[in-house]
């Protein structure tokens, strides 16, 4: 069986994503975005996921 079939991955990571509205972003020090369709051509225009950005490279946190 491979990590993403795993019942313990499913439970902690992808059955309890959280929104970008629902993100606290002080609470974070780094985001990481990985490559894809959503980075090139949903990401850049989400006002969430600026705010979300920006608060945490404020904060000193790191964006990559």
């Amino acid at each position: 069986m491979g990590i993403y079939e795993s019942a313990d991955f499913i439970q902690r990571g992808l059955s309890n994503t959280l929104k970008p509205t629902q993100i606290k972003p002080a609470d974070y020090d780094a985001i990481y975005y990985t490559g894809g369709h959503g980075v090139m051509w949903d990401f850049p225009d989400n006002p969430e996921l600026k705010t979300i950005a920006r608060t945490i490279y404020q904060n000193g946190g790191y964006l990559v």
